[in-house]
């Protein structure tokens, strides 16, 4: 008789566009059941995500969104939602998992561990972020973390810098399985057409959520100080958010030259924008990953990196392609790189693919998978 498949519950405050292709390849390999909070507002595009091939279903449980401000240097610096979902434990009660997946270091993954210390669940946490990303979050929560470290036993990290930080709660690096936050390639195929031909060359672009944490004034400040030097080059802007007219009050009064503006793009649709640039520019002040570079590697674009994206040290090797956006002397000599043309293309194949990410997911799984389905 063939093994019944093992049921593994995924427990996350949202569905996102890039993990799905991750837990369509893991659903090849399990019963997979996924878990989400409510709709974050800040993510006008995520919305009937679920692929109607799906090899995993998804819930809603029941529970509560709350918005946060979060400011440095007595400025606003993003918004962010914190999900409190009792109806995970739930939904763990009626499903019977043999293993579960708890996403980030809060109320779900306390549930999941307790759940998991009680029925003999393994739990996996899938945690995201970086020293710099998670500096500031205090010493109560800091000593939460520190508990949970204590008492989880597997762990799957966001990548190096993700892993660097596990390490500072006191996570055994041995028990961490490393993937790469990642995209899908499908969606990003090289000899894409540009969707915005004709621009004067060469053409920097900038793409993501028109936050402080974004870094897109800083990115501005940089190109109007790059054009007082005299240089020529041109401008794409793309997303929106919170800051927007912040940016484009910026652009106008400082007469910026060949700056355009577009709004936020579906995958499908941004590779086209990728394709329009000479050299794409990521200037966050804070990121636990990016995967805006991802989406520019896998079209051939040149990108320039901040120090301060998690993926920087993973994915960007040459030294010349990355800066810190607040450091305006190092930005401006990074921004004549790349109006020079000086910054390096990267080799794809320093990206994991989803199924390369899922397979060291499920690797770590089947050190356990015969007690499991012994259950």
């Amino acid at each position: 008789m063939a093994d019944k498949p093992i049921k593994v519950a995924l427990l996350a405050p949202i569905l996102t566009p890039y993990r799905i292709p991750v837990y369509q390849e893991l659903g090849k390999w399990c019963d997979l059941r996924i878990f989400i909070g409510k709709p974050e507002p800040n993510r006008p595009t995520w919305h009937n995500l679920v692929p109607a091939n799906a090899r995993f279903s998804v819930k809603s449980s029941s529970g509560f969104l709350y918005r946060l401000k979060r400011s440095k240097g007595g400025k606003e610096f993003e918004t962010r939602y914190i999900q409190i979902q009792p109806g995970y434990l739930l939904d763990l009660i009626r499903v019977r998992p043999h293993a579960i997946i708890s996403v980030e270091l809060g109320f779900r993954t306390l549930i999941a561990l307790t759940f998991g210390t009680l029925t003999g669940a393994p739990v996996w946490i899938w945690f995201g972020g970086t020293i710099r990303s998670e500096g500031d979050i205090g010493r109560i929560k800091t000593g939460i973390r520190r508990f949970i470290a204590r008492w989880a036993k597997h762990w799957i990290s966001m990548g190096l810098s993700s892993t660097d930080y596990l390490v500072t709660l006191g996570v055994k690096p041995e028990s961490v399985a490393q993937i790469q936050n990642c995209v899908d390639f499908d969606l990003f195929p090289k000899g894409t057409a540009p969707a915005v031909p004709g621009l004067k060359r060469p053409v920097l672009l900038f793409n993501g959520q028109m936050i402080a944490r974004k870094g897109g004034l800083e990115f501005l400040q940089a190109v109007h100080r790059a054009q007082a030097r005299g240089l020529e080059f041109s401008t794409l802007m793309v997303g929106g958010g919170s800051d927007e007219a912040q940016l484009r009050a910026f652009a106008e009064e400082n007469n910026l030259q060949d700056v355009h503006w577009y709004p936020f793009q579906k995958p499908n649709a941004m590779a086209g924008f990728y394709a329009s640039a000479d050299v794409f520019v990521f200037p966050t002040l804070e990121d636990v990953w990016g995967l805006t570079p991802n989406e520019a590697i896998l079209i051939g674009t040149p990108v320039l990196c901040s120090v301060h994206a998690g993926c920087c040290p993973e994915i960007i090797p040459a030294p010349e392609a990355r800066f810190d956006p607040e450091n305006p002397e190092d930005f401006d000599h990074a921004l004549d790189r790349a109006v020079r043309g000086e910054i390096p293309p990267i080799d794809p194949s320093i990206l994991k693919t989803p199924l390369q990410n899922a397979e060291i997911i499920w690797s770590d799984f089947q050190k356990h998978v015969r007690a499991l389905r012994n259950k």
